[in-house]
This record gives C-alpha cells, structure tokens and sequence, in this order.
C-alpha cells in the first residue's frame, strides 16, 4: 500500500492533470519518469485506482478547483476575443535603428558619404518589453519565454486559435442542414410479399 503523503500528492498532480495518470504517476514517483507508459499506468491500477483515499483527495481538490476556476462561458470568450485585440507589439516590436556604412568614416552616418547617401546601413532589432511593465491584456497574451541558441525566445499565445474559437462560440461556422419532408408512402400491393419489399423499398428512399 503506498504512503498516505504519496497518495495526495498523486491525487493533486491527478487533478492538476486532467485524470492523465501516466503525466501524475511521473510527477509523484521516484524514477517514474523513465516509465514507459504502459508501467506507469500498471503502476496507478495496482496501487492507486482501487485506493478509496486517493479518490477521496481527488474529490477535495477537484471542489477546490471548481472553486478557484469558475469561469463562465461569456469569461472564455472575453478572453479569445483579448487574445485576438491585444497588440504583440506590446511585448516584443523589431526596430531599425541606421549605422554608418563602412565608406561614412564616421561613428555616425555622414551625410557627405557618397555611398550611402548620408542614410547609412539600417539594422533592425528586435526589442522586448519587460514583462512586470505589461498590461494585464499583454500579460495574458505572452505565454512565456526561454533562451534558445539565437537569443531570447518568445511564446504567445495562438491568434488564430483564438479566431477559430470565437469564430464557432459565435456560430459562424455552423453548417444549416436543409431537412427534407420524406416522400408520401405510397399504396402497398395485397400481396404480403410484394408490400413487405415494396415498404423496404420507400424506407430506403425516405
């Protein structure tokens, strides 16, 4: 039997996961995370899913959730409709900025250059905002950031999974069926036979 702390440790990483018991067993357990699948959810069934504490705390904590997260559907689609509004040039916009050209012979663009023209070379950066200077729309938009091999990466969240979202919230794309009345029954032989096939026949039609 596992350890009553283990237990509701599982039961909240459980719950924080949706019932994905291979992503809970993962989190929770010591050298889990090599598990194949198939282990991890062996390892659940054999210890956990017959185990009424641990369906006990997963009760606990789902009320809990329900009552951190209640959001209505109009709230979900204020926030697809944030999504799609917000301007990403709030978090992170690409700049051009112009150097001196290497015929300027000057540490500014010389205006007297014959081969720049006086404009010197533009050079283009990409700018980002610090992130504790956001709006709560932008805050919401921006969707995290790590340190790839060219520099800072970025995420937002999807604009065009947003659209889609709201776009179906808002019925767009609801195809209309046109139903058509079925066809009259029409008169059926005397004969058993012939009515049976001749009533299978107008079932198939209607």
């Amino acid at each position: 039997m596992a350890k009553i702390n283990q237990i509701e440790k599982l039961a909240r990483e459980y719950v924080a996961n949706c019932g994905d018991v291979v992503v809970a067993i993962r989190a929770v357990v010591p050298n889990a995370k090599q598990w194949q699948d198939a282990k991890c959810k062996k390892h659940f069934g054999s210890l956990y899913e017959k185990e009424p504490q641990f369906w006990r705390y997963v009760a606990e904590y789902q009320k809990e959730v329900k009552k951190h997260v209640a959001l209505t559907a109009a709230d979900i689609i204020t926030k697809w409709e944030q999504i799609v509004q917000t301007d990403v040039g709030e978090i992170v916009r690409v700049k051009t900025r112009y150097v001196p050209c290497r015929a300027c012979e000057s540490d500014l663009p010389n205006p007297e250059c014959e081969a720049c023209k006086g404009l010197g070379l533009p050079v283009q950066e990409v700018e980002i905002t610090d992130t504790e200077k956001l709006s709560p729309e932008a805050r919401f938009l921006y969707d995290g950031a790590k340190m790839g091999k060219h520099g800072i990466e970025v995420k937002f969240l999807s604009r065009s999974w947003a659209f889609d979202n709201l776009a179906k919230a808002k019925g767009m794309f609801v195809e209309k069926l046109q139903i058509l009345p079925p066809a009259p029954m029409p008169a059926l032989p005397d004969d058993p036979k012939e009515a049976s096939a001749a009533y299978a026949e107008w079932i198939k039609g209607a």
